[in-house]
């Protein structure tokens, strides 16, 4: 399993996963556009506070995963961030359908973690309090549940604040 960052020869790919029905439930409305945009500036090279990648088994592309610096100004993560600490958000999807219910989820935000990331004190990510099978495989990652917000990008949707200590991580994985 690798990782590469999104170019403008993924954007059809990307497009196309998102019209997926399990991956439309999550990703719609402002955010979807959200991550359009971000998809366009990252791909053109200009400022984008997300970094985008694509996971790979061996040539086969399978996996969406986007991370961003966390700072004290981001206000879903300031009462949750150490001074001193560094740590990024995270969100991802499994969009080629082969790849479904293989259990490779939990592997390749840990994997990505391990391999780009290794000097990250934590990660966050928040998933929707009713995404169930999302909060599992997070945890089976290592995230810890936190606090719970309404996120302003999709208001009514309580989303489930999660934490990933990139030391015990470290501790308890091998890179693959």
């Amino acid at each position: 399993m690798h990782f590469k960052h999104v170019t403008t020869e993924d954007v059809p790919l990307l497009k196309k996963w998102f019209k997926q029905g399990y991956i439309a439930e999550y990703w719609y409305g402002e955010g979807l556009q959200n991550t359009y945009d971000s998809i366009d500036k990252f791909t053109n090279g200009e400022a984008c506070i997300f970094t985008l990648w694509i996971a790979y088994d061996k040539a086969t592309p399978f996996g969406f995963l986007m991370t961003s610096y966390a700072t004290k100004e981001d206000a879903f993560y300031v009462k949750h961030l150490l001074e001193g600490t560094k740590a990024i958000t995270l969100d991802l999807l499994i969009g080629n359908t082969d790849y479904l219910g293989k259990g490779l989820s939990h592997v390749m935000i840990q994997q990505l973690l391990l391999q780009k990331y290794s000097d990250i004190d934590f990660v966050f990510i928040d998933p929707g309090i009713t995404n169930e099978k999302a909060i599992h495989v997070y945890k089976k990652a290592g995230f810890i549940p936190i606090d719970e917000f309404d996120p302003p990008w999709n208001p009514g949707c309580n989303c489930l604040l999660m934490r990933l200590s990139m030391n015990e991580l470290r501790s308890s994985c091998h890179v693959l």
